[in-house]
């Protein structure tokens, strides 16, 4: 049975410390605070990164060096047959087209799998990785049921404050003024195809958390059905 590595990106929300105890490796992703190179989940905590965006910090996001990723690459295949890098979702980052590229030059012992996932279905699409590879399953085959069961997972999400969308490109100057003028708050999906799409605008958080169920009521009424 060949040995296979399971690695991810610190979008998936695992910590280099559960990491260690699900048995599969981390990558840091890159954040600039005014000015200043952080790596999440090493010289940034959650807290802290709050924090400075509470406080009014610049702060922008960028993908992990090619150098980086390869380091690792090089290190996880000295003890393993294959390594499965499970990225966050192409559509939203660089990095996953960018670590394409460099598999290509690990004679197929890199297995860059886009199943679509950010966050918390990141972290499922990582642990179901690792559960197939202790099954005995082959690299390619782990990547197959992953890619076949990308659209399997949804995640909705709101926010209290427009200008973080807006600072993001995600929304313009004027949608976000009116919008908290008005106390709009949108409701984000990030779904099929790995983009992020609003299903829904509300006004006050009362209606947001109404509408929120309602929307995962009728996925969940969807996906039954099926």
């Amino acid at each position: 049975m060949s040995k296979i590595a399971i690695l991810t990106d610190s979008n998936s929300g695992i910590s280099m410390r559960k990491a260690k105890a699900y048995g599969v490796n981390v990558i840091p992703m890159p954040f600039n605070i005014n000015g200043v190179e952080y790596l999440e989940g090493v010289d940034l905590s959650h807290n802290e990164f709050f924090r400075l965006q509470q406080d009014g910090a610049k702060i922008f996001t960028s993908q992990p060096s090619p150098a980086s990723v390869m380091e690792m690459w090089d290190k996880l295949l000295e003890e393993n047959d294959y390594v499965i890098h499970i990225p966050m979702a192409g559509n939203l980052s660089s990095s996953m087209a960018t670590a394409v590229a460099m598999s290509a030059d690990y004679d197929g012992r890199v297995i860059v799998v886009d199943n679509q996932r950010v966050s918390m279905s990141q972290k499922q699409a990582v642990l179901e990785a690792k559960m197939l590879a202790d099954e005995g399953k082959s690299a390619t085959e782990i990547s197959q049921i992953l890619t076949y069961h990308k659209d399997d997972a949804s995640i909705y999400i709101t926010v209290d404050d427009l200008k973080y969308l807006k600072a993001g490109g995600r929304i313009n100057a004027a949608t976000a003024a009116v919008g908290s003028v008005l106390n709009i708050k949108p409701i984000l999906s990030f779904e099929e195809e790995g983009e992020i799409c609003t299903p829904a605008k509300v006004r006050g958080r009362k209606l947001v958390e109404k509408k929120l169920l309602q929307l995962v009521e009728e996925k969940m009424n969807l996906e039954e059905n099926r």
